[in-house]
């Protein structure tokens, strides 16, 4: 019994196994030789320490197996792998059994049987690693040829990385302006590359990692220990998280350059070894050979898209494009595009093989064909404008380029014509010399218009002041009467002058239309003669509108007069107002409450290209001598600055009707008390400096000024007004200044005089407007402005009015 003993013994301590037992708190009680250089500690080492003491890197791995053991289960030929000391170190692997000691019937401890198969995995993983090496490789061959675009490829190339070469992550990236883009990659990295950049820049560090050397020198780079080494300091943060213990990047060339470098990661350190290193640059060839397959197809593609563009564009241009051949006679053409046709009106097949002379016609310039025929007879370009003729028979303006074509010896061989309609344009810029005409004669309705007015403010101040003077039974009254109403017809031509020549304020105000039509009506009847009926229909209570009241009246006599010229015969013409409100959006104008002003006649009408164009200015249907083309035009201008909107209905033989819409507007009680006191002549004690450079006017006004009680001086311009106003000892309540005056303007004037006289109150006049008042927003609303020819009435108003408003 001893001997057997002892020949277990022998055989325990001998066995080419680690063998051992530990007890119940898996303490060693018994261990081998082989199973003591297996754990690396000498037998006596081991006896009264447990399992987690001995081997602290690998306890957690075989912890549930010794606990399966106690439980009474047999462990067979599990692999453990790992580290055997707690502190990290050399992996190993290790081939375990456990199984239950028994004493008595009663579990009493484990027995271990251990075989060390690390140096096995270690061969088993570096073939089965060339084995999916070579199974990359062959993926990757395949697919460079199946693949014609470069990211679909190197996305293909990231799969196969992770799935066949079983690397952590994979990524392919593209050198660019001072970085590399990621354009694709394959596995899980954990977020690593929304937190890294690479530099593409020598000496910068985030340029010295793997991927940045490989782009920069086009060779291979390996860094197999990631978290030690110093060129991958800036990663090593973002490494950690992911778990990349190694990494290698590979050049991916296109010809001479880098087009792109793949990266790969491992989990393990060490990992990519010289061998493994040489095997993955084997790969790089069959894509750099694809990539180039594939710029060669790109270039070819891209010639093909040129050439196809081009004919393209022969094709969709709007102007003609013709080719004619030079060599032979009388110079035929042998190509038109499709914006040839369009413009001639000629088919293709009825062009080939003709001269284009046959677009010539009776109104062609002769000049301008001799310089064609002389820059063709000569090999030379040029450039005409001619008029030629469609297939049709209408007239075009034909805008003709010619450049001629030479072979390799500088021999003509063929001529380019290109054709342009510039009907339009030459129709345009002749509107734009008519245009520019009328504005000349604007500029001189304008400066006629202020003279009148200056005569106009006299004559009607005059007569005001005279009428004053008479008595009802004076037999003179009616002379002065006759005298008032041609000045207040003047009154009327001047702004229409400045209506014309779009140089008249406008004084927008409060207005009911219907008062508008009443006061204008007796007018009208006058203006559309006794041969046709005037009705009004007046709708009562209407709203307010805002705008210029005698524009209004202007509107109303330029729609009287088109009425009147449309029924020569005689008819009845109506004046219509009323109320509409509009829920929703219509043309301009916004939804809301309108008030109608409708003029309608019982004439010709119109028909339907008639009624497209009458708002244009310059049209007219009239005789030549009878119509300026500018009435309606003017109506137009007049309801859009308003705010509002025109529209017409006419049918031939049914007459006509002008509808205007004017936004409505809440009654104002300014507005009622300004028509009620429109007559009265309202009085005061200040004393007021009239400026005015006019000497009759000057008269005039301090006249009218001194009649309602004020004290009043004056000045010949901008200049005697300083030293008056210097001078003058007592107070000066306002002034009254024109605006344009030599030597110093009424602007100029009004900013010396607030530092001189700063409590005066200012008040501007002028006959026009096409200057400073303007042009330095002296509008109506913004500061106190009049209008020429004004009447005394108007003058002692608007001077009460600004003396009450300052106090």
């Amino acid at each position: 019994m001893a001997r057997e003993f002892e020949l277990l013994e022998t055989l325990f301590d001998f066995a080419p196994v680690g063998l051992g037992v530990v007890d119940l708190s898996l303490r060693y009680v018994k261990v081998n030789r082989h199973l003591a250089e297996i754990n690396g500690l000498p037998e006596a080492d081991h006896l009264g320490r447990t399992v987690a003491e001995v081997l602290p890197g690998l306890w957690s791995a075989v912890q549930p197996l010794y606990q399966r053991a106690l439980n009474g289960d047999t462990v067979m030929n599990q692999v453990v792998s790992g580290s055997i000391r707690a502190d990290g170190g050399e992996t190993v692997h290790r081939l375990v059994r456990y199984y239950p000691v028994r004493r008595d019937g009663r579990i009493s401890g484990v027995g271990i049987v251990v075989s060390d198969v690390t140096e096995f995995r270690r061969v088993q993983d570096a073939l089965r690693l060339r084995t999916d090496l070579y199974a990359m490789l062959a993926r990757t061959n395949q697919a460079a040829n199946e693949h014609r675009v470069a990211t679909e490829l190197f996305q293909e190339v990231c799969h196969i990385a992770i799935a066949t070469g079983r690397f952590r992550f994979a990524w392919i990236g593209v050198p660019e302006v001072g970085t590399v883009r990621v354009v694709a990659s394959a596995g899980d990295d954990m977020g690593y590359l929304d937190q890294v950049r690479i530099a593409l820049h020598e000496g910068d560090p985030l340029s010295l990692g793997p991927t940045g050397r490989a782009a920069l020198t086009a060779t291979s780079h390996v860094v197999n220990d990631f978290m030690r080494s110093n060129a991958t300091a800036p990663w090593h943060e973002a490494a950690a998280r992911a778990g990349f213990m190694a990494a290698a990047a590979f050049p991916l060339r296109e010809g001479e350059r880098v087009a792109a470098v793949l990266t790969l990661y491992s989990e393990h350190v060490g990992f990519f070894t010289p061998e493994l290193v040489t095997t993955l640059n084997e790969m790089t060839p069959s894509v750099a050979s694809a990539l180039d397959r594939m710029a060669r197809e790109r270039d070819q593609q891209r010639d093909s898209a040129e050439m196809r563009l081009r004919d393209r564009a022969i094709l969709a241009v709007s102007q003609g494009i013709c080719i004619t051949d030079a060599r032979l006679p009388d110079n035929p053409i042998i190509f038109a595009s499709p914006g040839f046709a369009r413009v001639t009106g000629y088919g293709l097949d009825e062009v080939i093989g003709r001269n284009c002379r046959f677009l010539q016609g009776p109104d062609t310039s002769a000049e301008a064909v001799a310089t064609v025929r002389h820059a063709v007879a000569a090999g030379q370009g040029c450039s005409v404008e001619l008029l030629n003729y469609r297939k049709d028979g209408s007239p075009f303006w034909n805008e003709l380029t010619i450049s001629p074509v030479v072979d390799e010896h500088g021999v003509l061989t063929h001529l380019v014509g290109v054709q342009a309609d510039v009907t339009e344009r030459r129709l345009l810029e002749r509107q734009m010399r008519q245009a520019q005409q009328m504005e000349a004669v604007g500029q001189l309705s304008s400066g006629v218009a202020h003279d009148f007015n200056n005569l106009l403010t006299v004559i009607n101040g005059c007569s005001d002041l005279l009428l004053s003077e008479l008595d009802a039974a004076d037999e003179r009254r009616e002379l002065a009467t006759e005298i008032r109403s041609a000045g207040e017809r003047a009154g009327t031509l001047t702004r229409q002058l400045l209506s014309f020549s779009r140089k008249q304020v406008v004084e927008s105000k409060l207005l009911d239309l219907n008062t508008v039509v009443a006061d204008s009506e007796k007018l009208l009847r006058r203006l559309i003669g006794e041969h046709l009926f005037l009705e009004t229909q007046l709708r009562s209570p209407l709203s307010w509108v805002r705008a210029d009241p005698g524009q209004m009246e202007q509107v109303l006599v330029n729609l009287a007069v088109n009425a009147r010229d449309a029924m020569p015969t005689g008819g009845t013409m109506r004046i219509t107002t009323g109320m509409v409100t509009m829920a929703d959006r219509r043309g301009s104008l916004r939804a809301g409450d309108y008030v109608t002003l409708e003029v309608s006649d019982t004439g010709s009408g119109m028909d339907d290209a008639t009624k497209s164009r009458i708002f244009e200015p310059f049209f007219t249907t009239k005789a030549p001598g009878k119509g300026t083309g500018l009435g309606l035009a003017t109506v137009f201008g007049i309801v859009e600055q308003a705010r509002g909107h025109i529209e017409v209905e006419s049918a031939v033989d049914f007459g006509t009707t002008f509808r205007v819409y004017l936004p409505a507007e809440a009654a104002a009680e300014d507005a009622v008390a300004t028509r009620a006191r429109s007559v009265e002549i309202p009085s005061g004690t200040e004393t007021i400096m009239i400026v005015e450079d006019e000497p009759a006017l000057r008269v005039l006004a301090r006249r009218i000024l001194e009649r309602c009680g004020y004290v009043v001086i004056d000045a010949s311009d901008g200049q005697d007004a300083l030293i008056l106003a210097e001078t003058y000892r007592g107070t000066i309540d306002m002034v009254i200044s024109d605006v344009v005056m030599p030597h110093l303007g009424g602007r100029q004037l009004a900013q010396a005089l607030s530092a001189l006289r700063p409590s005066a109150r200012m008040l501007f006049v002028s006959g026009y407007t096409d200057d400073d008042v303007i042009l330095h927003g002296v509008v109506q609303d913004e500061v106190a402005f009049l209008q020429k020819p004004y009447t005394p009435s108007t003058l002692s108003q608007k001077v009460r009015s600004v003396l009450d408003d300052g106090r």
